[in-house]
C-alpha cells in the first residue's frame, strides 16, 4: 500500500536511485500527457529508459471536488500501474481537481488545480500540486451543472476531445501555456526528492 506522503512528509522508506530506473509508466493513453513525460524524463534521465502508458481507474469521482479525494485518484493510478504493470520502476499519475471558494468580498470563484503523484519500485510515493488556475464565472456555473470538466468545454466551444488538444488551460490562455509543458513541469516537481536525494532524509536504494 501507498504511504499517505506529501511535500511536507518524507517516509522512511527508500526511494529508488534514478539511475535504476529503465521503465517508467504513465497512467493515461492520451497522447498529450505521454509526450509531457518524454520530454522531461529525456533531459533528466541519461540513459536508455521505456516509457509505457496504460489507462487505470481512480476510483474517485469522474471530477473530484476536495484535495484529499484528488491526491487519492492521483495515488490510486499510481497503485493501479505497480500492481498490473510488470517490472514498473516508476508510476505516474495525475488528477484534476475544481473546487469552490469565496474570496475577500465574499464572492464565490471556482478554481482547477491539479496533483501529480509519482510512486518507484520501493513504493517511495511523494505528490505535488500543479498550478492554479481561475475559472470564470460563466464555467463555473455551468459546471455545477456537469460531473466532468471536459465535455462542459467540449460543449462551449463546440470541438470535440478539448482535453487530447490543449486542454482547458490551453483555452484560458490562448496557448500562451502550453499544456504538455505544464504537465512536463508538473511532474518535475514532484520528482524533485529523486534529482536530489542527498537533500532529503532518505536513502537511496
Amino acid at each position: 500500500m501507498i504511504e499517505d506522503n506529501s511535500s511536507f512528509y518524507l517516509p522512511p522508506l527508500p526511494m529508488l536511485d534514478i539511475s535504476k530506473i529503465t521503465k517508467i509508466v504513465v497512467w493515461s493513453t492520451n497522447p498529450v500527457k505521454i509526450q509531457a513525460a518524454k520530454a522531461f524524463f529525456a533531459q533528466i534521465l541519461p540513459h536508455n529508459h521505456l516509457i509505457e502508458w496504460v489507462k487505470v481507474p481512480s476510483n474517485v469521482s469522474d471530477q473530484p471536488l476536495s484535495k484529499e479525494e484528488t491526491v487519492r485518484g492521483a495515488k490510486n493510478r499510481c497503485q493501479a500501474i505497480m500492481q498490473t504493470v510488470s517490472n514498473t520502476d516508476l508510476a505516474i499519475g495525475m488528477e484534476w481537481w475544481v473546487y469552490f471558494q469565496k474570496n475577500i468580498d465574499g464572492d464565490e470563484q471556482c478554481f482547477l488545480f491539479w496533483v501529480v503523484a509519482i510512486v518507484d519500485a520501493t513504493w517511495y510515493s511523494h505528490y505535488e500540486f500543479g498550478g492554479r488556475v481561475i475559472m470564470p464565472p460563466s464555467i463555473a456555473t455551468e459546471l455545477k451543472k456537469w460531473t466532468e470538466l471536459w465535455p462542459l468545454m467540449d460543449t462551449l466551444l463546440s470541438e470535440a476531445n478539448i482535453k487530447h488538444k490543449q486542454w482547458t488551460i490551453g483555452v484560458l490562455t490562448k496557448n500562451i501555456i502550453a499544456r504538455t509543458d505544464r504537465f512536463a513541469d508538473n511532474i518535475a516537481t514532484a520528482f524533485v526528492p529523486r534529482i536530489h536525494p542527498q537533500w532529503f532524509s532518505n536513502t537511496q536504494k
